[in-house]
């Protein structure tokens, strides 16, 4: 015989909390165990779908158009599901490449101010500023 899974410790305060095993809700008494029974069981089932009959009656007519929108939204679900997931990834590619042109233009930047150091013909780090200019303007026009 397998060994009975064990139950999650918020699904056993639910039914300590609703079916009166603990606490000062704890059903103790006969009139305890009577009340108990007249607000949870079967009677209690019946009184509540009598009180909300006339609301039921008044709101069946509704049900075969609620029923058939709803089958016909759950029919447009995954081509709404598809559209949002291909937006989704064209901007994820748009921020991806914003992304790695904001890095070679800050590098080339850096390459720009680098380069004066070392004894190098003036239009090395010029072109490299540029460049890195250039690629900062396309990050930015592609972010908007």
């Amino acid at each position: 015989m397998r060994p009975r899974p064990e139950i999650p410790a918020w699904i056993e305060d639910y039914r300590d909390a609703h079916w009166r095993r603990e606490g000062t809700r704890q059903v103790e008494t006969v009139f305890d165990a009577e009340r108990f029974i007249e607000q949870v069981g079967f009677t209690a089932m019946i009184g509540k779908v009598k009180d909300n009959l006339p609301f039921w009656s008044e709101k069946l007519p509704e049900m075969p158009d609620l029923l058939y929108d709803s089958l016909q939204q759950m029919k447009r679900l995954p081509l709404q599901q598809q559209r949002t997931h291909l937006a989704l990834l064209q901007e994820q590619k748009k921020t991806t490449q914003t992304t790695h042109l904001s890095v070679v233009g800050a590098t080339f930047v850096l390459m720009s101010a680098i380069l004066p150091m070392y004894d190098l013909s003036w239009y090395f780090p010029a072109s490299t500023g540029v460049i890195g200019a250039i690629c900062w303007y396309l990050a930015w026009r592609k972010g908007l």
